[in-house]
């Protein structure tokens, strides 16, 4: 069960990248939603998908370095020994898998679930969730904290600069092609109204649907420092 920071997970490069997923992850990791992993592998294609957008090496440096300074113990090491034994459909994202056994992890978090077996990963003890799901179940058995970590996201923007219902939809639109088959189930089947069409707030405000402006009446504001843009 997702409740605590006790609650380890890997952070593959996909939901690092792009920003609405990640400041998302990090902003409810912050509350100790749960515990957040990476290794170098995944900073390195994290770096590798910043460089093809074309942000330069500067703000690449400044990117990761807030993520580990804010998470110092989000760093796995010594991992690198277990790459070889392992046996997934991508041999690439072997290395995901290896800091996740090293650090004990209970979940991956990732948008390629096609590369991550069930029953492979369930002889680790390991199950792998994507963004949407993940987030969903944060939100589902922590709704007053993940909504606080949620204002504290929006409020924080500076780059660009969004509205709640905005940064919404932008993050709505963003996913809306890569929702896995369960995920996509449980939407149609009216069991959840996460990421249901532009209504994300709906769940946030515990399935109620508000007008945009009651939606945005509720919060207010505060200073806090932002994970980076």
């Amino acid at each position: 069960m997702i409740h605590s920071v006790r609650f380890t997970c890997v952070l593959d490069t996909n939901v690092i990248y792009p920003i609405e997923i990640r400041d998302l992850l990090f902003w409810f990791a912050h509350y100790e939603l749960f515990t957040p992993k990476w290794s170098n592998h995944i900073f390195d294609e994290w770096e590798d998908v910043m460089k093809r957008k074309g942000i330069t090496k500067e703000e690449i440096k400044k990117r990761t370095n807030i993520a580990n300074s804010v998470f110092p113990d989000a760093l796995v090491v010594n991992y690198k020994s277990l790459i070889s034994g392992l046996t997934l459909p991508d041999e690439k994202d072997r290395h995901v898998l290896a800091a996740a056994i090293k650090t004990n992890a209970n979940v991956i978090v990732t948008n390629n679930l096609k590369d991550f077996p069930d029953e492979y990963l369930a002889t680790f003890g390991l199950v792998a969730k994507s963004a949407d799901d993940f987030i969903a179940d944060i939100i589902d058995l922590n709704h007053d904290k993940a909504l606080e970590a949620f204002r504290k996201l929006v409020l924080n923007r500076r780059n660009p600069d969004l509205d709640m219902v905005v940064y919404l939809s932008r993050k709505v639109t963003s996913k809306k092609h890569e929702r896995s088959e369960p995920a996509q189930a449980k939407l149609e089947a009216g069991k959840r109204a996460t990421y249901k069409t532009n209504n994300f707030y709906t769940c946030l405000l515990g399935g109620s649907i508000y007008s945009q402006s009651v939606f945005l009446s509720i919060i207010q504001p505060f200073p806090f420092e932002y994970f980076g843009d």
